[in-house]
């Protein structure tokens, strides 16, 4: 996200009070800068105070927002970290109004290398992003105990990983569009295992059921329902 894309020229200001090393300025659009210049240009340290309440501190360059600084908007979210061209590029912090924070790697103003998000519930993803979303290897808990440590392409579940439920039953297999999709293996926290083809979630496909006492159910499921009506029971797996 870039915040601003002109960040003063001298000579564009309505008023200004310049000194060899120290200027205040106020822009055309109301906005007031304090702080260093060089040859008619912000440049070192200052503050510019925008009219919506937004304000930032910290570095200027040549009359561009590039260094470190804090960025606060005039709703309450804020950057810290590394700018450069008016954004945030290289490691920072972004907190939004309602507490949802993410600390790593930017990439002119959007999520890119690897970071951890902390969502105000308390879900935790540490993870590798990609022009704003996870995009590669990661691992997240969440508030309810539910773990997952896999791949993501384009901010949804896709590759290979592991699903831990809330109540301890185990998903280890392949994932495609945020849900189990593919070949993998469930395994519940009472012992009993299907090892087979999922679908969005689901038993779905060629599998086999083994369960604790040593039994065994082999055949087709077709939305977690197993095809056999000679088998009265059916059994289903927990959508994700």
């Amino acid at each position: 996200m870039k915040f601003y894309q002109w960040i003063g020229f001298v000579c564009l200001v309505v008023s200004c009070d310049i000194d060899a090393e120290h200027c205040e300025a106020k822009l055309p659009d109301s906005s007031v800068y304090i702080g260093n210049c060089e040859d008619g240009l912000f440049h070192g340290q200052g503050k510019l105070e925008w009219r919506d309440g937004s304000s930032y501190k910290g570095e200027f360059n040549s009359g561009l927002i590039e260094g470190q600084g804090i960025f606060t908007s005039g709703v309450g979210w804020t950057h810290e970290g590394s700018f450069k061209d008016g954004s945030l590029h290289g490691y920072g912090i972004y907190i939004d109004p309602t507490g949802d924070r993410y600390e790593g790697e930017f990439k002119h103003g959007v999520y890119h290398g690897v970071g951890v998000f902390t969502g105000r519930n308390g879900d935790v993803c540490k993870a590798e992003y990609r022009d704003g979303l996870m995009h590669g290897k990661g691992r997240c808990s969440y508030s309810d105990g539910a773990k997952v440590n896999a791949e993501w392409k384009e901010g949804l579940l896709s590759g290979v990983g592991q699903t831990l439920m809330p109540n301890g039953d185990l998903y280890e297999g392949q994932y495609r569009d945020g849900y189990w999709n593919g070949l993998g293996t469930f395994t519940y926290v009472s012992g009993d295992i299907y090892v087979g083809e999922f679908a969005n979630g689901m038993f779905h496909g060629e599998g086999e059921v083994r369960y604790s006492d040593g039994t065994h159910l082999k055949g087709k499921w077709v939305k977690g329902e197993y095809q056999d009506s000679t088998f009265s029971e059916h059994c289903e797996s927990t959508a994700i």
